[in-house]
């Protein structure tokens, strides 16, 4: 396997990684929530121009592969009230709900789904745009993302570190696992049909709270105390804006995949990391 580093925009690089024999692409790249917000242009040139010139590169080649592309929920706007009560009642909030982002990031991720579903209808691209829940635990440093306290409230700690949580505790988070968007990433390639207003896939996932999260580090043995509660109102603005459960019919009837708990999703990112793992308290 050969590994190219670059710009996802310079259409150079794209000449010499989207060839006559790629069929298929996965479209991952991109700055994250926080970055796009701090960094209007190179938001723009990540997110937007880097979408336009793979499928330009499609285009140019002529023989429409199949695209994966990354989007988010964070192309879904501000929750109203009938939501929030989703939370201990029925849930209102769906897959079909209309995308009104509040954040610069959802809304270049909402711009790029337009451009593909064109793209397919066109034929430069056979896509499909899964928008993905917040992914924890995350392996690595934090990065640009707003919900990177989601991943470092759990990966810190179990390194013997201390982490900031910037939200209020008892707020709705929607989560995937690593191994569980792995899964769905694959999957998405796999399907063979879909029809054109059928482009964007809402990935099921499951909610809890930052609350919910720390016990949970402490049920597998991570010290808890290492978690600071320190609210960042710069940060709540834009996760606040993101739905924190939503009903997936149309993804659940296409066979994607959920994660059962927040422990199993802790337990599996210390199978999966364990030299970053101190030496945890027995339980």
């Amino acid at each position: 396997m050969e590994q190219v580093t670059g710009d996802v925009a310079d259409a150079k690089l794209l000449e010499s990684v989207i060839t006559a024999d790629v069929h298929r692409i996965y479209h991952l790249a991109a700055l994250a929530s926080s970055g796009s917000e701090a960094n209007y242009e190179l938001g723009l040139r990540a997110n937007v121009d880097g979408t336009r010139a793979i499928i330009k590169r499609c285009k140019d080649m002529g023989h429409c592969p199949r695209l994966v592309f990354s989007s988010s929920v964070a192309v879904y706007g501000p929750l109203p009230a009938s939501i929030v009560e989703g939370v201990d009642g029925e849930t209102k909030f769906t897959d079909t709900t209309t995308a009104f982002p509040q954040s610069s990031y959802g809304t270049q991720k909402l711009i790029s789904e337009l451009l593909i579903n064109d793209a397919t209808r066109r034929g430069f691209v056979d896509g499909r745009c899964l928008r993905l829940p917040t992914i924890v635990v995350r392996p690595g440093s934090p990065n640009t993302a707003a919900s990177s306290f989601c991943s470092s409230i759990i990966r810190e700690p179990l390194k013997g570190e201390t982490a900031v949580c910037p939200v209020d505790p008892s707020w709705p988070l929607f989560m995937q696992s690593p191994r569980t968007v792995v899964r769905n990433l694959t999957h998405a390639m796999s399907i063979e049909s879909l029809k054109g207003n059928e482009r964007a896939i809402t990935l099921p996932g499951f909610t809890t709270t930052p609350k919910e999260m720390v016990e949970a580090l402490g049920e597998v043995g991570g010290d808890t105390k290492l978690v600071i509660w320190e609210r960042d109102p710069v940060i709540e603005k834009i996760v606040y804006s993101w739905p924190g459960f939503v009903d997936t019919p149309f993804a659940n009837s296409l066979g994607f995949h959920v994660d059962k708990s927040m422990k199993d999703i802790v337990t599996a990112y210390i199978e999966d990391n364990k030299t970053d793992v101190k030496r945890l308290n027995a339980k």
